[in-house]
């Protein structure tokens, strides 16, 4: 059965730190320290390639989103994810956030787990860098890094002149109407352009401020899967073994779920051909034509 664990009991265990995760022996992690401004950090020794990220310094205006997908022994997976929560609640609320958190377990060695973070733009790519090293660390792999960016800059820039455009509008129509002489209808008239160019500048300002929220925070994304991270010819073969064991498994499921209808309609078969003999023997013969004498039979 699917057991799945609330993301308030993960928050919880990442908020006992390192001695949670001393507890687990070969699995123990420190918590990693992103800091704003720090130095680019080393390789890890042994570690994979790592795919290359982009600052956000240089692309000003552009609001980034982090999708990242690792691979580990499903073991080590929520060592790994607990970290990564840890790490980021030890930058505090204003500079990073979870927003969701997944663990899901379906067996031994099917697990999955997500983590959802909002951070601090000037953050993220360090967190990213870091978050992989944790997971090479843990004999993981960097399956996938997605970034994808939009120009919120420009948009803002349009939006703002639109805005200053509608504003001179308003002007004028509000001096048309401070004017004295005019008609009930040339006034309700000019209330009415006046009334519609007001909604128009503050549906602009709430789109701006939207805009803006876009750039103050960036989304990551972690996923987290099991499976075979050891890339030799021994892995290869471990993993092709494993993989020929599963689906064993499978198909073995499957028959124990099958048998007992197969059992239940061969005994209704045996059933009704018992009944058709026991009570209606003629319909088991074949009726033969008579021979007529002289026919040469």
């Amino acid at each position: 059965m699917r057991k799945a664990l609330g993301a308030m009991l993960l928050l919880s265990a990442a908020a006992c730190g390192s001695s949670d995760t001393a507890d687990r022996g070969g699995n123990q992690m420190a918590t990693f320290d992103v800091q704003e401004g720090a130095a680019a950090d080393a390789s890890v020794s042994g570690a994979p390639p790592r795919p290359p990220e982009v600052s956000p310094t240089a692309a000003p205006g552009v609001a980034f989103d982090y999708r990242y997908s690792f691979r580990l022994p499903p073991t080590r997976i929520g060592a790994v994810q607990e970290q990564h929560a840890a790490a980021c609640e030890k930058l505090g609320p204003d500079r990073c956030r979870i927003t969701g958190m997944t663990y899901e377990q379906d067996g031994e060695d099917d697990v999955s787990a997500q983590l959802v973070l909002k951070l601090d733009p000037q953050l993220a790519r360090r967190f990213g860098r870091e978050a992989s090293d944790v997971v090479a660390r843990a004999d993981g792999l960097v399956t996938s890094a997605q970034i994808t960016g939009e120009d919120v800059g420009s948009a803002i820039e349009s939006d703002q002149q639109v805005q200053g455009q509608v504003q001179e509008s308003l002007k004028s129509v509000e001096g048309q109407l401070a004017q004295k002489g005019r008609s009930g209808s040339e006034r309700a008239e000019l209330q009415r352009q006046a009334e519609d160019l007001r909604q128009s500048m503050r549906a602009s300002a709430q789109t701006i401020g939207e805009r803006r929220k876009l750039l103050a925070t960036t989304p990551m994304i972690f996923r987290y899967t099991a499976g075979e991270t050891d890339e030799t010819l021994g892995g290869q073969a471990a993993q092709a073994l494993h993989a020929f064991w599963t689906g064993a498994r499978i198909l073995l499921i499957a028959l124990l779920y099958i048998l007992p209808w197969m059992l239940a309609a061969l005994a209704i078969a045996l059933g009704l051909r018992w009944v058709r003999r026991r009570f209606f023997p003629d319909r088991d013969r074949v009726a033969m034509p008579p021979v007529e004498p002289g026919s040469g039979a």
